[in-house]
């Protein structure tokens, strides 16, 4: 199981310089829940 908290930060520091889409965080968001189903 992912560790949903640590994941976002650590993907929230690699793009603290860049702005963050919709698009992106909608992605991220799938990606943890998908990562939660498995």
């Amino acid at each position: 199981m992912v560790d949903s908290v640590k994941v976002g930060e650590a993907v929230a520091n690699i793009y603290s310089d860049q702005a963050l889409t919709e698009e992106l965080i909608d992605e991220f968001k799938a990606y943890i829940t998908i990562s939660n189903e498995l």
